[in-house]
């Protein structure tokens, strides 16, 4: 797995920014549309790609994207909006766990930000990776539209909320998405409005059951046989909430702790999700005072080849220079 600045909390869940949103107000009249990637490709790179111009209404007019290898930036500019000045309006979408390893990625951030008067976090999302099988999760319903997409009972995403608003929730089984084989891990991401504080963002964060409990344990030999059969299927169906309100009312409380206790239910780490928040900060921080300004090309090529032999698995080895005249013999 690939995380930008992970935070593991005690119970080995492990949270990490895996996207940023954010508006952009560029500088009237430079670094435009073409003339930005003018200067993003001034070295003859290949990794920029610019779509035909779109001048549909409320579309941003160029769009462009760049390849890290193993996710890519998407940038737009010129929104068609109401008012000449909206051509000004432009935002950059990244993800800091699959881009921000890469210099590149840095460097050209800055360029970007640096053409721009104001950039604004409009929003991100909140990841945490929990380390259970996906069929032994479930999100509790609230009231967020709910959405299943369900491929089999161990590789199913269920979606809470509208896409791309705040609130937004999406948990899924990372395991199979990422080919880690013999290895659970299942990923629940939240989109957080750029102004939430960590406080509010756990408060939005919604009820996930875990089935076998964060301890590992299934204790349920307190019920009858039949009674173990319902709190099992219960907890792996869909449809969990609606199937438990139908049951009598003396059922519903003896089936209740086993089903909606404490100890079956996720409990979010505050400070970790405050540490995520301070990274962001940080990164801004590093922008505003321009630390990725001016890399050498060579460094830039070097950490590129460096992150390709990590993909590729293999080592990279830097060369020595026999006619670095500073270089002692």
């Amino acid at each position: 797995m690939e995380y930008w600045k992970p935070i593991t909390d005690r119970n080995n869940y492990v949270y990490s920014c895996d996207m940023l949103r954010y508006k952009l107000e560029f500088k009237t009249g430079k670094c435009i549309g073409t003339d930005l990637v003018r200067m993003l490709t001034a070295y003859g790179r290949f990794d920029v790609k610019q779509y035909p111009d779109n001048f549909a209404d409320f579309k941003f007019r160029n769009l462009f994207t760049i390849d890290y290898d193993t996710s890519s930036m998407t940038v737009g500019i010129g929104f068609n909006g109401c008012k000449n000045d909206d051509l000004a309006i432009g935002f950059l979408e990244v993800n800091p766990n699959k881009c921000f390893d890469s210099m590149q990625c840095m460097s050209d951030i800055q360029i970007i930000f640096d053409a721009c008067w104001k950039h604004d976090l409009l929003r991100f999302d909140l990841a945490v990776d929990l380390p259970y099988a996906r069929e032994d999760v479930s999100v509790v319903k609230d009231g967020r539209k709910y959405v299943l997409d369900m491929r089999s009972v161990s590789n199913k995403t269920e979606y809470l909320g509208v896409r791309n608003a705040s609130g937004y929730t999406k948990l899924y089984n990372k395991s199979a998405e990422q080919e880690l084989s013999g290895q659970d891990l299942t990923r629940l991401e939240m989109t957080c409005a750029g102004d939430w504080t960590a406080d509010q963002i756990v408060a939005k964060l919604p009820y996930v059951f875990v089935a076998s409990g964060p301890a590992g344990s299934d204790d349920l030999q307190h019920l009858s046989s039949t009674q173990r059969v319902l709190v099992r299927a219960l907890r792996s169906h869909p449809d969990r909430d609606e199937l438990y309100k139908s049951l009598n009312a003396d059922m519903r409380v003896k089936l209740r702790p086993y089903l909606y206790d404490a100890d079956t239910t996720l409990t979010y780490d505050t400070d970790a999700v405050c540490s995520v928040l301070g990274n962001i900060r940080r990164f801004e921080q590093l922008m505003d005072e321009r630390a990725y300004v001016s890399i050498p090309r060579e460094t830039l090529l070097e950490d590129a080849e460096r992150r390709r032999a990590k993909k590729r698995g293999s080592e990279f080895i830097r060369l020595k220079d026999s006619e670095n005249p500073f270089e002692k013999q």
